[in-house]
């Protein structure tokens, strides 16, 4: 089983799972993790708010909801590349939500502290086998 938890350089979670720059993919078997791997977020700068447009022109007639499906089917995309089983956050919204509903992720909400910590806890509680 391969949970996903976007994690912040201390190790601990990172409630924006969208915005994180990393995500970490946890390999659970018999409710031990098995393997701990970091990788950088590809998706981090598909999200609507990029600071590139420092040019004085600065236009805001895009429509953010368009962006955001794209932002979140970026997330979905690499979540079933990777393979990934769950995907652990301190919370979902309505768009996360719908996005990995189309897949056969399973969402589990309520993430916090240490990210290792967190995916341990799943475990023990037998979400994850």
């Amino acid at each position: 089983m391969k949970v996903a938890v976007a994690v912040l350089p201390n190790g601990m979670v990172n409630a924006h799972f969208g915005r994180a720059n990393k995500l970490a993919f946890a390999t659970i078997e018999n409710k031990q993790i098995i393997s701990w791997e970091e990788v950088a977020a590809p998706f981090a700068e598909t999200h609507g708010h990029d600071h590139h447009h420092e040019h004085g022109y600065h236009h805001h007639d895009h429509d953010h909801n368009h962006e955001h499906g794209h932002h979140h089917q970026a997330i979905k995309n690499f979540l079933v590349e990777h393979q990934v089983d769950l995907v652990l956050l301190d919370h979902a919204g309505p768009g996360m939500q719908k996005v990995i509903n189309e897949t056969d992720i399973k969402i589990v909400i309520g993430a916090k502290g240490n990210a290792k910590d967190a995916v341990q806890a799943l475990a023990d509680q037998g979400f994850v086998e």
